[in-house]
C-alpha cells in the first residue's frame, strides 16, 4: 500500500537526437561552396599581387634604364681629329664617344653604343687606343622586357658640334603581359643635356 507510482520511461528518452542524412549532405554542400568562394578570392588576390609586382618591376627597369643612358649620353664628346664622325643617333640605337673617369686622376675616351635587340637593350663599350682607333667591344645586356627604344636628338649644330640634348624614351612591357596579349606598355623619357656640346676631347 505504501509504494509510490513510478512512470515508465519510453524508448525516446533513452537516445539522443542526431543529424539526418539530408542535413549532413546540405552541410557538406554549403561548406564546399564556402571553400570554393574563398579559394577564388585567394586566386584573384594572388593574381592582382603578381600583376602589381610585375608592373612595379618593369616601371623600375624603364625609369632606371632611361636615366642611366641619359647620364652617359650627357658625357658625349666630339673630336674631328682623334675620332671623327663617331656620334650617330637614329631610331632605336645611338653611338657616341664619352669621357669617363678611368682612374681617380685620369679620364678616358670610350666608344659606347646602345641598341634594342629583340626585347633586350644591349650596351657595347670600346676603349680608345690611338687616333681614330678603338679596341674590341665589350657587350652586355642592360635590361629585358623592353618593347621599344628611341633616341631623338635636339637641334644639330655645325659639323663637328654635338646636339644640345638627346631625348631617351624607353617603353617597357612585361613578358607575362606580352604572352597574354595585354597592352600594358609604359613609356619613360629622360633628356640628356650634352655637357661638352661643341667642345673637344683634349679641352
Amino acid at each position: 500500500m505504501g509504494g509510490g507510482y513510478k512512470k515508465k520511461a519510453g524508448p525516446a528518452s533513452d537516445c539522443q537526437a542526431g543529424f539526418t542524412l539530408i542535413e549532413l549532405l546540405v552541410s557538406m554542400f554549403v561548406l564546399t561552396i564556402i571553400v570554393l568562394v574563398v579559394a577564388r578570392l585567394f586566386q584573384q588576390s594572388a593574381t592582382a599581387w603578381e600583376s602589381g609586382s610585375r608592373k612595379a618591376e618593369t616601371s623600375m627597369i624603364g625609369r632606371t634604364l632611361a636615366d642611366f643612358m641619359a647620364q652617359e649620353i650627357s658625357q658625349a664628346v666630339q673630336d674631328e681629329v682623334f675620332f671623327p664622325n663617331r656620334f650617330n643617333v637614329g631610331g632605336g640605337s645611338i653611338r657616341f664617344v664619352a669621357l669617363q673617369q678611368a682612374t681617380p686622376t685620369n679620364r678616358a675616351a670610350r666608344l659606347i653604343e646602345y641598341r634594342l635587340q629583340g626585347n633586350a637593350v644591349w650596351r657595347s663599350v670600346s676603349d680608345y687606343v690611338s687616333s681614330n682607333s678603338f679596341g674590341a667591344a665589350r657587350t652586355s645586356t642592360m635590361a629585358e622586357d623592353v618593347e621599344d627604344l628611341q633616341f631623338d636628338a635636339g637641334p644639330m649644330g655645325p659639323a663637328g658640334v654635338l646636339p644640345r640634348y638627346v631625348d631617351v624614351t624607353v617603353t617597357t612591357l612585361s613578358e607575362g603581359d606580352r604572352e597574354k596579349g595585354l597592352d600594358r606598355r609604359q613609356a619613360f623619357r629622360s633628356r640628356a643635356y650634352i655637357v661638352h656640346e661643341g667642345r673637344y676631347r683634349w679641352d
